[in-house]
């Protein structure tokens, strides 16, 4: 399965341009629309970040090379009063210039502006973003529109509009890697509408939204089903955490859905073999983040493998042991 690794541009203290709308807030709805499309059309996909949260341009380029993905791209909006899309790629050309090529023309596509493909030379003559030049699958940076023109923000100023652009975005990863788009996902239409309902419906539905309607069912919750790991689903899940540890093992824990200190440390060892509520939180968060499983709340093979992807992605041990640590860099 080919593999695809999107870069989320700022997030946490780091709010990027500001113009119209927040930088942060549109690259991450433009980057989860174009990982849910390439997702529907068969492509293995892995985002630097899913909620609002700071991250380093290091941290980034680390779990992109540890991912190792076909292709790479970080998504970014402009500023500066310009107009149109442009997309960054390294000066040696190849396919991070097809792939700058052909997310430029999915873009046009939609009705945007072309201000072309570019590259940026630093002083020794190498690429000067460090995206593009520490990355070792071949990465673009894709600047779609302006934040800060009235005009040019118009294609994507709301959300529906983002996702749009998102899709758009995939369309030229699919184009690149020579995969035939055939799974068109309707961005103007509530998830039960575009096939996937909420798990009362008895149908299929996204293991995201089957996540979200089991913790509203289990613990009482009232977040949104709607396919999407965001802040709500993810404060949900340490909520959904601190209440096992408080029921299984007496924590006294405070069900605020911050994964600080204390929370930390009343985290057991969860490995092999294990069965259970926390189990399943674990296999969800893991869902949420991009890995591919099943939530069964039983830790087996599959679940193994997948932690110790995830530990080697994060910097880990990789051990297969869902210790503090691990638990610290899924759910903090």
């Amino acid at each position: 399965m080919r593999r695809v690794f999107i870069g989320v541009g700022h997030g946490g203290s780091d709010s990027g341009a500001v113009g119209y709308i927040v930088e942060k807030n549109g690259a991450l709805v433009i980057a989860t629309a174009c990982k849910d499309y390439l997702i529907a059309n068969g492509v293995e996909v892995r985002m630097s970040r899913y909620i609002d949260e700071d991250e380093s341009l290091r941290e980034k380029i680390n779990e992109c090379n540890a991912y190792n993905p076909d292709l790479c791209a970080d998504i970014h909006l402009n500023a500066g009063g310009g107009d149109g899309a442009e997309v960054f790629h390294s000066v040696i050309g190849g396919k991070g210039k097809i792939l700058a090529e052909n997310i430029l023309k999915e873009l046009e596509a939609i009705g945007q502006n072309s201000r072309g493909t570019k590259t940026k030379v630093d002083t020794d003559g190498t690429d000067y973003f460090g995206f593009i030049r520490c990355t070792n699958a071949p990465a673009v940076i894709t600047e779609a529109y302006f934040v800060d023109n009235a005009n040019d923000v118009q294609i994507g100023d709301t959300i529906e509009e983002q996702k749009i652009v998102g899709q758009a975005i995939a369309k030229g990863f699919l184009r690149t890697l020579g995969i035939t788009s055939n799974n068109d996902v309707p961005v103007r239409q509530s998830p039960a509408e575009n096939g996937q309902n909420t798990a009362e419906s008895g149908q299929k539905v996204g293991k995201i939204a089957s996540i979200q309607s089991t913790l509203n069912s289990r613990y009482g919750f009232n977040i949104a089903v709607d396919n999407i790991y965001g802040a709500e689903t993810h404060t949900a899940l340490v909520k959904g955490l601190q209440t096992e540890l408080n029921k299984q093992f007496n924590a006294g824990l405070d069900i605020d859905g911050i994964f600080g200190p204390l929370t930390r440390n009343a985290c057991v060892v969860v490995e092999k073999g294990d069965e259970g509520n926390i189990t399943y939180l674990i296999q969800a968060m893991l869902i949420c983040k991009g890995y591919d499983l099943d939530a069964d709340s039983i830790f087996g093979s599959i679940t193994d493998s997948k932690v110790k992807e995830f530990q080697k992605n994060n910097n880990l041990e990789v051990d297969s042991l869902v210790g503090k640590n691990t638990f610290e860099k899924l759910f903090a």
